[in-house]
């Protein structure tokens, strides 16, 4: 070879090996044939463990075969594919976390619950320390793994100037603090004898079947939540929870 040019009479020496089309010459201790991929789209790969040390593999062209497909490793160096899916399904992990599957969220995927309480009539009390709200609760759903989120709203009136408080819990000691949601009443000023409030709390608990209720106190006098007695349902309670 001279200036990259081939000078000298090389005629046979390919023909020795090269038979097929798509036959490459290798080397292993000496020149050797390396016959085509029997598979279309498949590609040329450096193998150590091959004795002339190159091997035919799979590309993503070979493995993947239809439209919408997804090239994902089934196993160490091995490629697959997965399947178009269902209009609207959703890609996820196996339970098993080995493959990505397709799944019908809308047939099962999520739990949503929904929950709505009123106070029917008015509620009194003239508690300076914690006492549950009477005549409106509820259990929450048991969803594995869910949560919910809590919303409680009232209007309320004092017999006196002052203020007046409550939570979301479980339990009036108010050991769920991890779930407590509290709020203070802001008095509406144009009612300076009998004061009126509007307060709202929030809280986010788990969807374990417990039961919630609303706590209350007041800093002094008669403290009344009004109920839909009237037709206004001025005190309620609503949670939304997904699992």
């Amino acid at each position: 070879m001279s200036g990259g040019m081939i000078t000298a009479d090389v005629s046979g020496k390919a023909d020795t090996v090269l038979t097929s089309k798509g036959d490459l010459a290798t080397w292993d201790t000496k020149r050797v044939r390396k016959g085509v991929s029997a598979t279309n789209y498949t590609g040329l790969q450096a193998d150590s463990a091959i004795a002339d040390g190159l091997t035919y593999g799979a590309t993503s062209r070979s493995t993947l075969t239809g439209t919408g497909s997804i090239l994902y490793s089934s196993s160490a160096n091995t490629l697959a594919q997965l399947s178009a899916g269902t209009g609207e399904y959703t890609l996820k992990m196996n339970s098993g976390g080995t493959a990505p599957e397709w799944v019908d969220v809308s047939a099962g995927g999520a739990t949503v619950s929904t929950l709505n309480a009123y106070l029917s009539s008015d509620f009194s009390t003239t508690e300076t320390t914690a006492t549950i709200l009477t005549g409106i609760t509820f259990d929450l759903p048991t969803i594995s793994g869910g949560k919910c989120f809590i919303g409680f709203s009232c209007t309320a009136e004092r017999s006196s100037n002052g203020g007046i408080q409550n939570y979301i819990a479980t339990d009036t000691s108010g050991s769920d603090v991890a779930i407590a949601g509290s709020g203070r009443g802001a008095e509406v000023n144009s009612y300076a004898l009998e004061p009126k409030y509007n307060l709202a709390s929030q809280a986010i608990h788990d969807a374990d079947g417990s039961t919630i209720s609303i706590f209350c106190w007041t800093g002094g006098g008669t403290l009344t939540y009004k109920g839909s007695s009237t037709g206004e349902k001025g005190t309620s309670m609503s949670a939304l929870c997904v699992g």
